[in-house]
């Protein structure tokens, strides 16, 4: 048979390769990884111990002090996920290729698995946030704030857009959540929304060109935000056409979420056995655990 592998033989080839439009990746920006350097292998565990609440007395000098047996609670942060990639690549292909295209495969199988780790992540998470923190009658004090249910999201509108990403943050302020490293998540239609009131442009103005990097929005209402295509979605229209999608929104604070990941083998070459190839291929191990539910707000959006 004929070698036919041709795509990346030089005839009349640009020595440039046009390079793929990856997602933005914000995981980074919204978790933690206080615990990533303990992890070694494919199924460790790593054993998280929480701090907890101490009661707050009156002090009475007439009055002996009261003790308490402090809650010791942990959580168990498991390394069990794992996601790779695998390609090969003919000896004569890679012999007289004009580009290295095995190391900017490699690379973008690295970037690309990044945003499937973010997709799967974000799809999971959102059921851990705290009960005040969730529904349409979310809020630990005043349990008024409807952030929309599956049954019956939130319409979102041009109307209403910054009061509904404002509320994001009014429940983490009832859970006494520390204003700092804040973050809240929102699809592009609602950033186009956001950008185009009043409100949001007079508070982001002063925001500097580095803030738009990882695919940050801005801070607004005490939220940093980011513009993500990886929240997880579910279209409820028969027709599949997107009229009725709603959005799992998520914001909260950096306490909230744990991610512990290890990239086992950065990009491992085998030879074929019975061909004149090579497979190459990577395989990361991460784990991930909302350790803070209270940190965490979820929202059910749709489209006004």
């Amino acid at each position: 048979m004929a070698f036919t592998s041709t795509n990346y033989i030089p005839t009349i080839w640009s020595p440039l390769v046009q390079g793929a439009l990856y997602a933005n990746t914000c995981l980074s920006q919204i978790a933690n990884t206080n615990w990533e350097g303990e992890i070694k292998n494919y199924g460790d565990t790593v054993k998280i111990r929480l701090i907890p609440h101490l009661t707050i007395r009156d002090y009475d000098p007439d009055v002996d002090l009261t003790a308490e047996d402090p809650t010791k609670s942990l959580v168990e942060l498991l390394i069990d996920k794992g996601k790779y990639y695998n390609f090969n690549a003919e000896y004569v292909e890679v012999k007289q290729s004009d580009i290295p295209f095995i190391k900017k495969f490699a690379d973008g199988a690295g970037i690309d698995m990044k945003v499937a780790i973010e997709k799967a992540i974000f799809a999971d998470i959102y059921t851990d946030a705290d009960s005040d923190n969730a529904g349409a009658t979310a809020g630990a004090i005043n349990g008024n704030i409807n952030l929309g249910t599956a049954a019956a999201p939130v319409s979102i509108t041009a109307a209403n857009v910054v009061e509904k990403v404002t509320d994001l943050s009014l429940v983490l302020d009832e859970q006494d959540i520390p204003m700092i490293d804040r973050w809240g998540l929102l699809p592009a239609w609602v950033h186009r929304l956001l950008t185009q009131s009043d409100a949001f442009e007079a508070n982001t103005s002063g925001n500097s060109k580095s803030a738009l990097l990882m695919g940050k929005i801005g801070e607004f209402s005490n939220l940093n935000l980011y513009n993500s295509n990886t929240l997880h979605t579910a279209d409820t229209a028969a027709s599949g056409d997107g009229t009725a999608q709603q959005f799992d929104i998520i914001a909260g604070h950096k306490s909230a979420l744990t991610f512990a990941s290890q990239l086992l083998i950065s990009s491992e070459k085998i030879k074929a056995e019975k061909r004149f190839k090579d497979y190459y291929r990577g395989l990361h191990v991460y784990g991930y655990e909302v350790v803070r539910p209270v940190g965490l707000v979820h929202a059910v959006w749709k489209k006004g």
